[in-house]
């Protein structure tokens, strides 16, 4: 099968983002019923929050690889590759295999109520490629909220809940305990929930929730750093000697170990070792990710606001960045709170450069100029980023690049020169 089929399929594929978000689960239980149900015969592991959804997930993923089992690992959005979303084992999705899992997938979609939306009809061929791959388990990241969201249609072995904060507030709520309701959709019934460190309101309701649904509700605990040795907290103990780097990403790695142990409990063998090989060789392109080069640039999915502090706070304990000057690239799109993201990167920044990306959602040169008229303002990437550059060798500091996946993704294929999908005009 050859590249243009592969484009066709994307273009099919992104024009239901012109559909946008509609929440709900009747659309998604009919596609899985007109496919014959391939979820019925995995087991599942759901991992909601709004923050570190994509590297818990992965944690725990890589966790149960090492601990020898056939794993099926869906997340989004992507970075530079559609296939990057589905992967089996450590592959990402062959482009033939996404041809052929979406004309099955359109083939029965007439069954739907409404037209399946991108979300639903890319959550389908995850499933159905996992069962048809005999996986042993699939770890399914939520989209957005739970209650509703399209991987909530399958049945739980374990759920997941990162932080919750404020993000998406159009769709779920204006509140965190408001966002908590919607991301508590898919504690289990009489199933269990891990959950992470919560703000108190997120916390009330989530366990709220877990109670009314007769759930066990396991909280992560909060890892430290003794001297060379990270002590996540856990009994029985567990220290180790090697985990992801980013202050934020020892939360997620407490978060997924305890995950792990609760799998192991549940009869998915994982044992103390293969959470140390998840430890030790984590990544997560994007997220606190050191690109090298000099001066040192740093990638981070960074997105709102919750997000934005959580990077600043891994920036001010890390011995790579002490005592330097700190160039921030950035941008905000359309549907994110400016002031409140642009406020703590530019009070850390040494110089901020604010740039549009390649997406919908983007603001202008211009909308970025009058968000924050002290920041540096570009027409690209490329522009911002060799501006950012030259502020960082004039005075010995470093460059870090955040806002937006979209921003991070294009930062990857110019550093990089990683393959990136042929583009979609939908």
């Amino acid at each position: 099968m050859n590249d243009d089929a592969y484009s066709r399929a994307l273009r099919a594929l992104f024009a239901r983002t012109n559909q946008g978000i509609k929440l709900g689960l009747e659309t998604m239980q009919a596609l899985l019923n007109g496919l014959g149900r391939p979820d019925r015969g995995l087991r599942h592991v759901v991992v909601g929050g709004t923050n570190g959804k994509g590297s818990t997930s992965t944690l725990i993923a890589t966790g149960l690889r090492a601990a020898g089992h056939r794993v099926g690992h869906y997340t989004s959005p992507h970075l530079l590759r559609f296939t990057e979303r589905i992967r089996i084992g450590e592959l990402e999705l062959h482009r033939d295999e996404v041809v052929k899992l979406l004309t099955r997938v359109m083939a029965v979609e007439a069954v739907c109520p409404r037209s399946p939306t991108f979300f639903e009809v890319v959550t389908a061929m995850a499933l159905l490629a996992f069962a048809e791959a005999g996986v042993d388990v699939a770890v399914l990241e939520v989209g957005m909220g739970g209650r509703l969201d399209a991987t909530n249609a399958v049945t739980k072995l374990l759920s997941v809940i990162t932080p919750v904060d404020l993000d998406h507030m159009h769709f779920l709520g204006n509140t965190r305990a408001a966002i908590a309701y919607e991301k508590a959709g898919i504690i289990p019934h009489q199933g269990v929930v891990v959950l992470a460190r919560q703000h108190d309101e997120a916390r009330q309701v989530l366990l709220r929730v877990a109670s009314e649904r007769g759930a066990r509700v396991v909280e992560a605990p909060v890892g430290r750093r003794e001297g060379n040795t990270l002590e996540l907290g856990l009994e029985p103990p567990l220290s180790l000697s090697a985990w992801p780097p980013g202050a934020y990403q020892r939360e997620n790695l407490a978060t997924a170990a305890t995950a792990l142990r609760e799998l192991d409990a549940l009869g998915l063998a994982c044992p103390d070792e293969a959470i140390a090989y998840a430890a030790a060789t984590f990544r997560w392109p994007g997220r606190y990710d050191w690109l090298g080069g000099t001066p040192p640039l740093l990638a981070d999915g960074a997105h709102n606001p919750a997000g934005v502090l959580a990077l600043i706070a891994a920036l001010d304990e890390d011995p790579r960045v002490a005592g330097k000057p700190v160039h921030i690239v950035a941008t905000v799109l359309n549907d994110r709170p400016a002031p409140e993201m642009l406020a703590p990167l530019a009070s850390r920044a040494q110089s901020l450069h604010l740039t549009p990306v390649p997406s919908g959602r983007s603001r202008t040169s211009a909308e970025l100029a009058a968000l924050w008229p002290s920041a540096l303002v570009y027409p690209g990437l490329a522009a911002a980023l060799a501006d950012a550059r030259e502020h960082a060798r004039t005075d010995g500091g470093v460059v870090v690049a955040c806002g937006s996946l979209f921003l991070v993704g294009e930062l990857l294929a110019l550093e990089k020169g990683e393959q990136r999908d042929p583009p979609v005009d939908a």
